[in-house]
C-alpha cells in the first residue's frame, strides 16, 4: 500500500517536472536533477522511498524471501532515474549498516577497500554526468588537470569544508537560527542568510560540513553541545540495534550513522529529507514487524529465516 502511495507521488513529480532527469539526459528534453519534483512533496517522496527500501531490506534479512529484494532494487533504481547521487549513497550506506547489523560482525577490510575503490570510480562517473567535467566545475588550476578525476573529487570533498570553517572562525556568532532552516519544508522556509552566505552556498552545492553555519548561529559551545548530543543518541541507538530485538532501532541507527558519516559535507542531522526517516520509521514500522521479540532475536542472531506468518509486509 505504501509503495503505491510513493508511486502516486512520483507520478505527480514526473508530470509536474515534465519528465525524468535520466531520460532528459539522453534526449536533451526535460528537467535536470535540480529541477525535478514538486518542492517539499519531492522531499517527502525521498524520505518515504528510503524508508521503504530499508524496511524491505530488513524484511529480507529476517525472512530470506526474495520478493523483498525486488522492492530494494526498485527503490534504488528510482534514485538512478532521477540522478540522485546523494540518495543512492544514502541508501547504500543505510542498507550496508543494516546488513552488517544482522551479520553481527565487522566488514572484511580487503573487501571494504575494494568496494571503496569501486564506489569512488562510480561516484566520479556520476559526478561527471550530473555536474560536467570536474576540472571545469571546480575551476581547479590547469596544472592539476593531470591528476585523476577521482582524486580531484576526493580532494574537493575532503579539503573544501576545512576552508569553509576557516572562513567563519573569526566571525562573531549572531545567535540566530539559520542552521535549523533545513528542517522546515521548502514552501514554509524563510531565507535567513548569514553573513557568510552559507545557506546560499549549500543550495549551490558547496561543501562546508555541519560546523560553519551552526557556529555562526550558536557559537563554539553550541556546536560542542550539539555534537555531544548527537554522539550520545547515535551510540544509544547503536547498542539497542545490536540486540536485534527492536526493529525500530535497527532502522533508525543507519540514519544517524549516515548523518555522522557525512557530517563533513552538510548537517544531515538537521536535513529534513534525511532525518524525517526517523519519524516515518516510528510511524510505520509497526505495520511491517509483528514478530515477537524473543523470536526475532533467536532467528536473526543465527541468520535463519522465519515463518512468513510471523511478519507481514505493508510494502
Amino acid at each position: 500500500m505504501l509503495t503505491l502511495v510513493a508511486a502516486f507521488i512520483a507520478l505527480i513529480d514526473i508530470v509536474y517536472s515534465g519528465g525524468l532527469p535520466l531520460v532528459a539526459l539522453v534526449t536533451g528534453v526535460g528537467p535536470t536533477y535540480k529541477e525535478f519534483g514538486v518542492p517539499s512533496l519531492n522531499g517527502l517522496l525521498v524520505a518515504l522511498v528510503n524508508c521503504l527500501c530499508c524496511i524491505a531490506m530488513t524484511l529480507y534479512l529476517l525472512s530470506r524471501n526474495r520478493k523483498y529484494l525486488y522492492y530494494v532494487f526498485l527503490f534504488i533504481f528510482w534514485h538512478i532515474f532521477v540522478i540522485s547521487r546523494e540518495n543512492i549513497l544514502l541508501l547504500l550506506t543505510e542498507l550496508g549498516v543494516i546488513y552488517f547489523t544482522f551479520k553481527q560482525k565487522r566488514p572484511n577490510r580487503i573487501r571494504a577497500l575494494i568496494v571503496g575503490v569501486v564506489f569512488l570510480a562510480a561516484f566520479t562517473v556520476a559526478g561527471g554526468v550530473r555536474s560536467g567535467d570536474i576540472y571545469e566545475a571546480t575551476g581547479v588550476a590547469e596544472s592539476a588537470s593531470s591528476y585523476p578525476r577521482a582524486f580531484v573529487w576526493l580532494y574537493m570533498y575532503s579539503v573544501a569544508n576545512v576552508y569553509s570553517i576557516d572562513s567563519v572562525i573569526d566571525v562573531p556568532p549572531h545567535l540566530g537560527l539559520s542552521f535549523v532552516n533545513s528542517l522546515i519544508p521548502t514552501f514554509l522556509r524563510v531565507d535567513d542568510l548569514d553573513a557568510a552566505g552559507l545557506i546560499e552556498r549549500w543550495q549551490e552545492g558547496a561543501v562546508f560540513s555541519y560546523i560553519p553555519l551552526m557556529y555562526l548561529d550558536i557559537g563554539f559551545w553550541g556546536v560542542l553541545g550539539f555534537t555531544a548530543l548527537m554522539f550520545v543518541l547515535t551510540f544509544n541507538c547503536y547498542y539497542k540495534s545490536r540486540s536485534l530485538d527492536r526493529p525500530l532501532f535497527v532502522l533508525i541507527y543507519p540514519v544517524l550513522f549516515y548523518s555522522a558519516f557525512m557530517s563533513f559535507f552538510v548537517n544531515y542531522w538537521l536535513y529534513l529529507p534525511v532525518i524525517s526517516q526517523i519519524i516515518l520509521f516510528s510511524a510505520i514500522a509497526h505495520l511491517f514487524f509483528k514478530t515477537p521479540r524473543k523470536k526475532m532475536l533467536f532467528v536473526a542472531g543465527r541468520g535463519e529465516g522465519i515463518d512468513q506468518r510471523n511478519g507481514r509486509s505493508g510494502a
